[in-house]
């Protein structure tokens, strides 16, 4: 991603828009460090069309995904800062606490490119299924939430067609 935002350090509650390969952006907030490098996100199902100069109120946005990202992606610039928000949901709602006991080991984090693949896929704006392991994005959302209805889904032929493009 390129630097192109105005740097500015996270801290929980921090809003980000994150630009995708379309011009859209999604969204998301941080709230605490998973462990020294590594910050849980929320991920929001609201796709933007530019950087909002007020905030919308968060909770009334669904969450597609709690997830987790590396501190530096949030500190560089390439996301675009919106404000500090109340935080929308605790610690302990994310998946990966419950390796926190024996250090996180088994937890799983993405870096912040494959969470805007994440968002596109989930706003067909990519493939859902085009990934080697077609359900590779399912493993990205929030307990409870089926397969999107706005996914863009391959058939056999049009992924292996798609893959070969890659």
């Amino acid at each position: 991603m390129k630097k192109k935002f105005k740097i500015k350090r996270w801290t929980p509650g921090s809003v980000y828009a994150i630009p995708l390969s379309n011009g859209q952006f999604g969204l998301i907030q941080t709230v605490d460090l998973m462990m020294k490098n590594v910050v849980y996100i929320v991920v929001f199902e609201i796709l933007l069309d530019e950087p909002p100069k007020k905030l919308i109120d968060l909770r009334k946005v669904p969450i597609i995904s709690l997830y987790a990202t590396l501190r530096s992606h949030l500190n560089n610039g390439s996301l675009a800062f919106i404000d500090v928000y109340d935080i929308v949901t605790s610690k302990r709602a994310f998946p990966n606490e419950k390796f926190a006991e024996k250090g996180y080991i088994g937890a799983k984090f993405s870096d912040i490119g494959l969470i805007a693949k994440f968002i596109e896929a989930f706003h067909g704006v990519i493939p859902w299924n085009a990934m080697y392991e077609e359900d590779y994005w399912t493993k990205y959302l929030n307990a409870g939430i089926k397969n999107p209805k706005n996914a863009w889904v391959l058939t056999p032929q049009e992924r292996e067609k798609y893959r070969a493009r890659l």
